[in-house]
């Protein structure tokens, strides 16, 4: 008996001192984890290349779970990735893929669900992430050039895509005409010659040049060439700048045709030079649209494959990948569009006519003006008297044409009734922001012959009212977009100065 109460005793220690034991184990059972919690989010111009100028940082709401970011309306927010900070042990998905931060990209063109859950998945938030417009952008003089006179106030500005500078060419005015083409770039502000102030050209005649810049860098610029007249009198001439002189494209001649109308773009290191002949020479017949493309050397061909013939207007693009060409017909009066790609010219929109209309305006050589994207959508600036049965009253059409659909429409179904297309006089182009909205920038030369711009606006589907860009009268406008959302618009003022206008944020 004894001995069984004895067993029965040492039961009951060792029995209390194993409960006593799990009691006072805390590293046992449920590990507790950081509930999920989003703390800091934004964008990083470290992480997202061009298309951002400075970071944004976003406001967390931790009552609703939201985060805003504003940032520029028209940049490019379809791959933009995201910096962020989360709880200990947090994970973060979108659409079920995993998220890390400074890494990651994703499309904001409409808000993004982020969903944040603890380490073992027992617990998840979801923060909806929204860019919103800034409202504190607008346009402003950003700088002014006047040491040398543009020949005819011309001046061709674009964007360099690679470093988002722009550059303006001009034929400086000389008075034993002596006249060379002169580029210049601006940094914070300030105007730089590429190359020589004096330009590094042969003699221009009557000012005709062209400026392009590609998807790589590298600039290029051509101009009918006064300096030669073997085998052919003033035919064109091509330059390229290599970072430090400008050279020639091939041969000097690149074509043994005269051109009244010149234009250049590049597809990465292909350039293409459609010209109008102008006199009859060999198998270059007067008045034809012909194209040289420089592929180690240059090539040149008439565009009758897609039905391009006489032409007396002519506008070019380029994207990284393809060509775009409007010209107009000297003959009907009517105008095609076609596309340049995979070394083949294909018709887009051929000999057309917008119904009612008498013609459009082959004389409007300033207010011809074409766009592309990547994708092949195609923006176009025409004009026609359908409206007005007026030649002397002729209004603006910008066009869309979809590469899924191969349709073109008016964009916001009307054309610009706030300016006359005057035929000789108009200066007018066109724009597409990142985001795909269309811009509209002119002289409105028959009214207080201000620089005004406009722009499509995609919730209220009008154009915007037009805005004075300019303080005084203005021609030769150009406008462009860099990829983080901000433009320039340039124009040559009537004291023969380069203005160039940004839109950015409000100092």
């Amino acid at each position: 008996m004894r001995k069984f109460i004895s067993w029965m005793t040492v039961m009951a220690v060792t029995l209390s001192f194993g409960f006593s034991s799990c009691s006072d184990n805390k590293e046992e059972g449920p590990v507790e984890t950081a509930a999920p919690e989003l703390l800091t989010f934004g964008f990083n111009v470290a992480n997202n290349g061009n298309t951002l100028s400075t970071d944004y940082v976003g406001v967390i709401s931790t009552t609703d779970h939201t985060v805003t970011v504003t940032m520029p309306a028209f940049a490019d927010k379809s791959s933009l990735v995201a910096n962020f900070t989360v709880g200990e042990g947090n994970k973060v998905l979108v659409n079920g893929v995993t998220q890390e931060s400074g890494v990651t990209a994703n499309d904001f063109t409409s808000p993004v669900d982020y969903i944040i859950s603890n380490a073992d998945g027992s617990k998840n938030v979801k923060y909806t992430v929204t860019i919103e417009k800034a409202a504190n952008y607008e346009w402003s003089e950003y700088a002014r050039y006047n040491e040398l006179v543009p020949y005819g106030d011309n001046a061709i500005m674009k964007i360099n895509p690679v470093d988002n500078t722009p550059y303006i060419a001009f034929v400086r005015k000389e008075k034993d005409d002596n006249n060379k083409v002169v580029v210049i770039k601006n940094e914070n502000g300030v105007f730089n010659y590429v190359g020589s102030k004096e330009g590094e050209s042969d003699v221009v005649t009557s000012g005709m040049m062209d400026f392009t810049i590609s998807n790589t860098g590298t600039l290029y610029y051509i101009y009918k060439n006064k300096s030669i007249t073997e085998p052919v009198k003033y035919p064109a001439t091509v330059m390229s700048f290599n970072g430090s002189s400008w050279s020639n494209v091939g041969q000097p001649c690149i074509a043994e045709l005269v051109p009244s109308k010149v234009q250049i773009g590049a597809i990465g290191s292909t350039v293409i030079a459609p010209m109008i002949s102008n006199t009859n020479s060999g198998s270059f017949t007067k008045r034809v649209l012909y194209a040289s493309i420089f592929n180690d050397n240059w090539t040149t061909g008439s565009l009758a494959s897609v039905n391009i013939n006489e032409v007396g207007l002519e506008c070019l693009t380029t994207t990284d990948n393809a060509a775009y060409l409007y010209t107009i017909s000297r003959t009907s009066y009517k105008y095609s569009v076609v596309e340049y790609k995979n070394g083949v010219w294909n018709s887009l929109r051929s000999d057309y006519l917008e119904e009612g209309a008498t013609m459009a305006p082959v004389s409007m050589t300033d207010a011809a003006s074409i766009v592309a994207t990547n994708d092949g959508t195609v923006y176009l600036l025409t004009a026609d008297d359908a409206e007005t049965k007026n030649t002397k009253d002729m209004r603006f059409r910008i066009l869309k044409y979809s590469p899924d659909s191969k349709e073109w429409t008016l964009i916001g179904g009307t054309t610009m009734a706030s300016v006359k297309a005057n035929e000789t006089h108009i200066s007018a182009k066109i724009a597409v922001a990142p985001d795909g909205t269309p811009f509209f920038a002119y002289t409105d030369y028959t009214g207080d012959k201000l620089a005004k711009v406009q722009y499509f606006d995609n919730e209220t589907k009008q154009w915007s009212a037009p805005v004075a860009v300019s303080a005084g009268e203005a021609s030769y406008v150009n406008i462009s977009f860099c990829d983080n959302g901000e433009a320039y618009i340039s124009y040559v003022s009537a004291d023969n100065s380069i203005v160039l206008v940004k839109y950015a944020a409000k100092k």
